[in-house]
């Protein structure tokens, strides 16, 4: 997708991201200070570390898989700690951080691991990391509707969506409990592939179908970039707040309680 198109998506998740802090404030007494000691899993560019930085956090450690971005991070923000690592392997990383984080944050990384073992481990790994009472965010493509784990199309080996109930079962078995699903703040922007009713899906799975390799046909082109995703982004204002559930990417709020 164009560079314009994105920024506008991310503009969503960032104000999806605000309203998580704000939920885990007002209904579960949590609040970010400035000695949470943060592990953030796959910081990417940094949208997040930026965040965790305004938001006057001291404590904070990334971990990427890739180099590139670890070279980078550690130019942009040379406060904080930064570790080129995959989450799924357990490693002198994990077994010396055990019981040390106040909270994991960890967005669009697990669709990402579509082998199941890998998943499981790199839960295992994140539970035993986080202090008693922490507090996990997982932002993933996770649904609620469709039962079953999903492949992203039969050409694509590099994302999977998975049911809720595969994050709450995996996650129990460490004592951390599911206490809330959020939204991302999009419907329209990002491709959906969470639906309940049968009949809307045949007419959403062509938008997305033309959405998708459409705007890949303009991804030099910000004009068109922000031409499809401004209108996109004004009828997601409206259509957001009358779901439940988003039906694409969630926010998922953890809690270690043992």
């Amino acid at each position: 997708w164009p560079e314009s198109y994105n920024l506008i998506i991310y503009k969503k998740y960032l104000k999806g991201f605000e309203k998580v802090f704000q939920d885990l404030n007002s209904n579960f007494n949590y609040q970010l200070i400035l000695n949470t000691n943060v592990l953030e899993i796959g910081p990417g560019t940094g949208f997040y570390t930026n965040y965790f930085l305004q938001a006057g956090v001291k404590n904070y450690t990334g971990c990427d898989i890739s180099e590139t971005s670890i070279v980078n991070l550690k130019k942009k923000y040379p406060e904080y700690t930064f570790l080129r690592k995959d989450i799924s392997v357990t490693d002198e990383f994990t077994e010396q951080n055990k019981n040390k984080f106040d909270l994991i944050c960890v967005v669009d990384v697990f669709l990402h691991i579509t082998d199941t073992e890998k998943f499981k481990n790199a839960v295992k790994n994140l539970s035993e990391m986080a202090k008693p009472n922490g507090i996990f965010i997982i932002g993933d493509a996770v649904s609620v509707y469709r039962r079953n784990s999903h492949s992203e199309g039969s050409k694509y080996t590099h994302d999977m969506s998975r049911h809720v109930d595969v994050f709450k079962n995996e996650f129990s078995k460490y004592g951390i409990e599911l206490l809330k699903i959020n939204h991302r703040e999009n419907f329209l922007l990002n491709k959906n592939f969470d639906f309940k009713y049968p009949f809307f899906e045949i007419f959403t799975k062509p938008f997305f179908f033309l959405l998708n390799g459409g705007l890949s046909v303009f991804r030099n082109s910000n004009f068109i970039g922000s031409l499809v995703g401004l209108p996109l982004s004004l009828l997601d204002n409206i259509i957001v707040p009358f779901q439940k559930y988003s039906k694409n990417s969630k926010f998922l709020l953890f809690k270690k309680v043992k």
